[in-house]
This record gives C-alpha cells, structure tokens and sequence, in this order.
C-alpha cells in the first residue's frame, strides 16, 4: 500500500501558507467547510472562532482513531473540551470546544497522507505548556512532537522535535509522571522486535533518550482517573493468530506497572530500559482461531476502574459486525463477560471490522455506543445494574447514509455530561484513507 508524501509542515509554513490558496496547506484550509475557519499556529494571530449549529457543538473535516491517548479532554475552570483529529486531506489539528462562549477554536499541526489513524494526542496540564503529538502510520522511524510555550496556549505551538524510535512507527500516546517533566511517548513500532516501544523525556519533552520494547502487543488504551492509570493491550484483531487481550494498570505518581491480578510492580514506566514479559500481564480474553461463532476481539475503551469496552465476532466475517460486551473483573481475579447488544455493519473499513464503537461514560456501569441496525445509525446510552446492561436512551441518530462512531468521553470529563461522537458522512468499505467526518460535542 501508498500513500502520498507531502513535504512535513513546519511552524513557518503554517503561518505562511494560511492565506494562500495555492499551496497545499492554503488549499487545505480554504477547501474546509464555511462554519469551521482555521487558525495559524501563531502566537500573534487570534484564533477565529465559529458559532454553534443545530447539531450542537461541531468541528468539521476532522476523524479521530482509536489508537492515539488522551484525543480529548475537559477542563472545568476554563470550561473547554479539547480534542484532536486529521481531517480527509491529511491535516492534522487539535482544538477546543469553548463551552462558555459556544464557540470551535482550531490549530493546525502538520500536513501529512490523509489517514484516519494519524489522529494527534494531547498533553494538557494547567501547570505546563501543552503537547501535541504528530503520528503517522508506518511512514517514518519517529514520533514528533509541538510544545507550547504557556499552559493551555495552543496558539504558541513551537516547531517540530523528533521522538526517535527504532522502526516504522504508528499512532502515539503520551503520559506524564504527576508532578515531574518526566515524559513518555509510547508507539506501535514495527522494528526487529515488533510491538509497543517506549521513549522518555526528562525535561517536558525537549530531548528525548533512546526507544525500547515495552511489550509485544502494540495496540493499546488507556483511561487515567486520578493517580491511576487503566490500561488494556490488545494484538491486532485480523492478523494476529490466537491474539490475547491483557490488562494492567500504572501508578502515575511512581511509574510502577502492575498486572490486573497483582499487586507485585512487574515493571517500572520511567526506570525500564527492556520488555515486560507478557506472561507477566493478565490476560483479559484470549482469541482463539477456531470455527466459533466469534474468534477475535477488537478493544475499544477502558473505564474508570479498569473493565474493558470490547467487540466479539469472527475474523471470517468482519462486514457483519459482532457483539459489544464489557469484560469486567471479578473478585478473586477472573474476568466475567457481559453482554450490551449488536454492533451491527462497519461504519468504513469493512475488511476490519470499524463498528461504530464504545466508550465508558462516569463509571464501568455506564456505556455509550453507536451502533447500526437496518441502516439507521444511532448513539445511544446502557447502564448496568447488577453486571445486567439495559439500553436508557438514544442521543443521537442519522438516516440517509449519515453514520455515528467512535464516542470520546474526554479526559477528566468522567460525569460531566460532555461526550464527543464522530459523524461520518464518508467512509469507504475499502480502506481507511478515504473518508469524511465531523466531531460533535453531544451534551447529555
């Protein structure tokens, strides 16, 4: 497979290029949708700002992925929803919902191949500058990354810094260790030993050491609640023989990584230079290639205490969607298995089973999902009562060829009644590089 390669955009070009038409980031920009005008990365330039349609709170041109943590996050004194994504001609951006003024405020980041899977992560703190990461999908032997130069300032991005790592890399997360510079970039790095690498910063990320194999599966996310860190790893849903789903969790004070059924640290995220043997992580669900009526699993979020948001169905029939259940962790460290509803048909990409997805809402009993049935697609809201899921209510729906997919509920916004969906309007069966989207802030 290729992609177009367009020259990487530096901070000069963005300013530069704005207004003209005639270069690819101008007419990136003037090709955008009339509610939604960008702003340059420029501390000189004010951001301009867009009013609020009838769908709500709306960035337009803008996809996200499920493989890049935090895309989204709240923030109660400034009353903003932050969040991240690539628009169909491969501009990348991060900006915010102003829930004060009801406004959208955009910032461009990088212009690379349009691919839904290049969706930035962010690093908001109110005591540091922001960090915005640039990934791509299996292009470059790196991560880059923009920092800010006053908190919250997303219009002082600076130029780009390498993350370097030692293989083609894809999608990014960052992590910060509570109260330090301390600062972890951690990637899909498809080098001589496969799987997900590591590169730490000590200095809020200026300079940056030498990358490592943390573990083998490099399909992750993540959900922080406080000093906790859940997350689940998952081996890819299609191609991987016999893939396993396991679970761990971080102290973000002291780095230290535990297995789900330990209380013994089997690694450190700040002090590790080599991998954590998988053996040593709790294995959630293991993928068995058998003729089952479901044979893989695709993970889509983890909640606030840790039970993980997941899609079964078989590898043989991906355009038919499968089952949305949530695997919870019991006493005595089992993991039991509790069923929600039908995915129904992907929503694109059907050769990988891109459902319309879940994402756990102010606690591991609650769930919003978007799923299709006979060809209206709807965003709906499950409790669970008892570890029994029942449906409470629709948010949202689309006919006529409009899809719903990927929920985001944002980063420190666990209970707020702020959740973002995204609102497709193109998104091919074939691939995942030919699509278009909208982000809407739904408040419910």
């Amino acid at each position: 497979m290729s992609f177009m390669d367009p020259k990487p955009l530096t901070a000069t070009a963005a300013v530069a290029d704005v207004g003209n038409p005639a270069s690819p980031l101008g007419a990136a920009l003037s090709a955008t949708i009339l509610d939604q005008v960008e702003a340059p990365i420029s501390a000189a330039v004010t951001p301009v700002s867009t009013t609020v349609d009838a769908l709500g709170k709306r960035s337009s041109d803008a996809i996200t992925s499920w493989w890049c943590t935090p895309r989204a996050e709240y923030n109660d004194m400034r009353q903003r929803v932050y969040f991240t994504g690539v628009s169909r001609s491969g501009l990348q951006h991060v900006g915010y919902f102003d829930l004060r003024e009801k406004t959208v405020h955009r910032f461009p980041t990088a212009s690379y191949e349009a691919d839904d899977h290049n969706t930035p992560s962010i690093l908001i703190e109110d005591d540091k500058p922001p960090i915005v990461t640039i990934p791509r999908h299996g292009q470059a032997a790196n991560v880059k990354i923009r920092i800010g130069t006053a908190p919250h300032a997303l219009d002082t991005l600076g130029a780009e810094i390498t993350v370097p790592f030692a293989g083609l890399t894809s999608y990014a997360h960052i992590m910060r260790q509570t109260g330090t510079d301390n600062i972890a970039i951690l990637t899909r790095d498809e080098g001589a030993s496969s799987g997900l690498a590591l590169n730490k910063s000590a200095d809020y990320g200026a300079t940056w050491g030498t990358s490592f194999r943390l573990f083998g599966s490099g399909y992750i996310t993540f959900r922080q609640v406080g000093n906790t860190i859940y997350g689940a790893a998952a081996a890819h849903p299609i191609t991987a023989t016999n893939g396993a789903l396991h679970g761990f969790y971080i102290n973000a004070t002291t780095g230290d990584i535990f297995s789900h059924h330990s209380g013994t640290a089997v690694g450190n995220l700040w002090t590790n230079s080599t991998v954590i043997s998988s053996a040593n992580l709790t294995i959630i669900r293991q993928n068995m290639d058998t003729d089952t009526p479901t044979n893989t699993t695709r993970l889509f979020d983890v909640g606030p205490a840790g039970s993980v948001a997941v899609m079964d169905f078989h590898k043989s029939t991906p355009e038919l969607g499968g089952t949305y259940k949530v695997l919870r962790k019991k006493a005595g460290g089992t993991w039991s298995a509790e069923v929600l509803t039908t995915s129904g048909v992907p929503l694109g990409y059907d050769a990988s089973s891109y459902v319309g997805g879940m994402a756990f809402g102010a606690t591991d009993n609650e769930i919003y999902l978007c799923r299709e049935s006979s060809g209206t697609w709807t965003l709906e809201r499950w409790t669970a009562t008892a570890n029994v899921w029942s449906y409470i209510e629709t948010l949202e729906t689309r006919t006529g060829g409009g899809k719903l997919g990927r929920p985001i509920m944002p980063r420190k916004g666990e209970g707020e009644g702020h959740l973002i969906v995204g609102d497709y309007h193109r998104y091919v069966p074939e691939n995942y590089y030919d699509y278009m989207a909208d982000q809407t802030l739904v408040e419910g």
